[in-house]
């Protein structure tokens, strides 16, 4: 169905002003190109400068203090196509909060990465997603990624809602069979 945000689709933003509104961390990138972590990260400030334009002190400063944020601060100058998987994650999430939005959209945030990488990862969305003055939207099937991050819940099934509420009473109490079936499969 279609997405509103602040009265408005979606689909009626530009380009530029919907990147200015809405950052997203995609469930999978590839890294082809040779840059740092810093130029990565600044891209992030792309929506907010005119075609081809420098990027500023300013911009530098968001990125840094993105990076700070995520615990990657000291990656500056390191190479993305050298980071692990879930430091590439958070470089993402670096990328998304220098954008400055007003929603953060994390989309599968732990898919791919080893159990002790998804906790400390977890970890750190959990603070800077709490820190944030943005909303922010968890897509995710694992369970406990929506138990760490996710105060509400919508239960998609076949696109259609079929349970929404509290995280905790969702998770603990579903009262749908789709819900029910999802939660107790999570759980064996």
């Amino acid at each position: 169905g279609p997405i509103e945000l602040e009265g408005r689709a979606l689909t009626d933003w530009s380009d530029r002003d919907r990147a200015r509104a809405v950052a997203l961390e995609a469930a999978s990138v590839h890294m082809y190109f040779d840059f740092t972590v810093l130029d990565m990260v600044i891209l992030g400030r792309a929506p907010h400068k005119n075609w081809l334009a420098p990027y500023h002190d300013e911009d530098r400063s968001r990125a840094l203090t993105a990076l700070s944020l995520v615990d990657l601060a000291g990656f500056e100058k390191r190479s993305v196509l050298n980071l692990s998987g879930g430091e590439v994650r958070r470089a993402l999430l670096a990328q998304a909060l220098a954008q400055d939005t007003a929603v953060l959209l994390l989309d599968e945030p732990t898919t791919g990465l080893d159990p002790s990488v998804q906790a400390d990862l977890l970890d750190v969305f959990q603070r800077v997603t709490e820190a944030l003055t943005s909303a922010t939207i968890v897509v995710s099937h694992d369970l406990a990624a929506v138990r760490v991050l996710a105060s509400r819940v919508l239960v998609l099934h076949h696109g259609r809602i079929v349970e929404e509420g509290i995280s905790e009473q969702v998770l603990e109490d579903p009262k749908h069979p789709y819900t029910q079936l999802l939660v107790s499969s999570r759980l064996t």
